[in-house]
């Protein structure tokens, strides 16, 4: 869970630089294509991959929301488990020890009749 979790952030971060370079770089070929300097198709290129990393930049918060909902979930689960593992040892514990004989008077155990 831990490892997805930094998967996750990982990538958002990488998400998050990778959108602000493209922003830079659309903002510097826009006078550029004013001018035509560059082709229409170039920046309409930049901007379609800009468009696609917000996207999936989108798409990972979603992933980190849902991811954190299903593990906060997963958490609770374990933990009622675990309860009920920890009620289960004790009937066990309390089962063996009324196993255990026991003497009337400390050291003699009672009369042996057949």
């Amino acid at each position: 869970m831990e490892q997805e979790r930094i998967s996750i952030k990982r990538e958002l971060i990488n998400l998050k630089y990778d959108i602000e370079g493209r922003s830079v770089h659309i903002s510097k070929m826009s006078p550029l294509m004013k001018d035509n300097l560059i082709s229409k198709e170039e920046f309409i290129r930049s901007k379609e991959d800009l468009d696609m990393a917000r996207s999936s930049q989108e798409l990972f918060v979603e992933r980190q929301r849902a991811d954190s909902l299903f593990r906060s979930v997963q958490v609770e689960t374990i933990k009622a488990n675990l309860e009920n593992m920890r009620k289960n040892l004790a009937l066990v514990r309390q089962r063996v020890e009324n196993l255990n004989v026991r003497a009337t008077i400390d050291g003699q155990l009672g009369p042996f009749s057949p």
